[in-house]
């Protein structure tokens, strides 16, 4: 319609067929994929547990009570993790230069606090590509670990263990090209 109306009234629509004229095309293409745990947790473990709180949303253990974690480890022989299947998608990495122990390290950042660096030896391959505009990333970052519960299956007992977090990153960068 509104190429018809542009061609009948062309000073109206003139600046709207401009834009239709001058579309640039993008052709975007993967040259990067992996999926890698994120290093340098541990020694961040307050960050670490802030994102697993944010993402949980502040339900643990499933939302569930003993009794019925009991029945599911039971049922299933696994462990319960208080921070169980954390994921998300609003994820952002940047160039850490000026770090003392690798110049093109990478930090993973969620909701504006460190969760942890890109490994050394793929930080090494796309640190010239984050914060770049020829290059965009797609990344999902899965987690769990800290305390969980499972049963003593002589006693039938809960019991409370703890684990270290891990969190996980599914990085795929795109070169962009006109």
């Amino acid at each position: 319609i509104v190429g018809i109306l542009s061609k009948l009234f062309p000073n109206i629509f003139s600046s709207t067929k401009d834009n239709l004229d001058t579309k640039t095309e993008f052709k975007e293409t993967i040259i990067f994929h992996d999926s890698f745990l994120l290093m340098g947790t541990n020694y961040h473990k307050k960050e670490a547990y802030q994102v697993a709180e944010f993402l949980s949303g502040g339900e643990h253990y499933f939302g569930k009570d003993n009794k019925y974690l009991k029945s599911y480890i039971l049922r299933t022989y696994k462990t319960v993790y208080k921070y169980n299947k954390l994921k998300t998608v609003d994820v952002v990495l940047q160039r850490e230069p000026l770090n003392k122990h690798d110049k093109n390290a990478i930090k993973v950042l969620v909701n504006n606090t460190f969760v942890g660096y890109i490994p050394a030896e793929i930080a090494r391959k796309i640190a010239f590509m984050v914060q770049n505009k020829k290059y965009r990333y797609d990344a999902i970052l899965t987690g769990r670990g800290g305390p969980y519960k499972t049963v003593d299956l002589d006693t039938e007992k809960i019991l409370e263990r703890n684990k270290e977090l891990s969190y996980y990153l599914d990085l795929t960068i795109w070169k962009i090209a006109k």
